[in-house]
């Protein structure tokens, strides 16, 4: 055996930190079970996957003028399917953290953008009824018979 004045270093195994949970995942974890059910790790990548492609879909309909109003009918669903996946997501998948979380962010954006749009029309069919109403009470108020 050889005397060696400098025995080799060991390093302790690096830990992962389980607990350090995201905002979004410690949020999410507190939502009713038989509302959000935890799915395994597949379907959850599946439902990373379909919440994003709905909520893209959805904020792509949210800045169409005329149909804007019902990006709401996809941002909602986008929404659930996003927060299942997030529910159901373990803390090391990155790709699926990320994934959900612009699902989210997008399904969100959309159902905001819709709610904005929907209030617009409605402003706006309000002051056309409203000038025609006035444009009638003008019309015969000058011409009385």
């Amino acid at each position: 055996m050889e005397n060696n004045p400098n025995p080799p270093i060991q390093t302790p195994p690096v830990q992962v930190a389980t607990d350090s949970k995201s905002f979004m995942k410690k949020w999410v974890d507190k939502l009713p079970g038989w509302m959000f059910p935890k799915l395994n790790p597949k379907s959850a990548h599946t439902c990373a996957v379909v919440g994003l492609v709905l909520a893209g879909f959805s904020i792509l309909l949210a800045i169409i003028p005329c149909v804007g109003g019902n990006a709401w009918l996809f941002g909602l669903p986008a929404l659930y399917v996003c927060l299942m996946a997030i529910r159901s997501s373990s803390p090391t998948e990155q790709k699926n953290g990320t994934l959900t979380t612009v699902g989210v962010v997008l399904s969100v954006l959309a159902i905001i953008i819709a709610l904005f749009q929907i209030a617009l029309v409605n402003e706006a069919a309000n002051s056309l009824d409203n000038a025609a109403s006035e444009f009638e009470r003008s019309f015969n108020s000058n011409f009385d018979f």
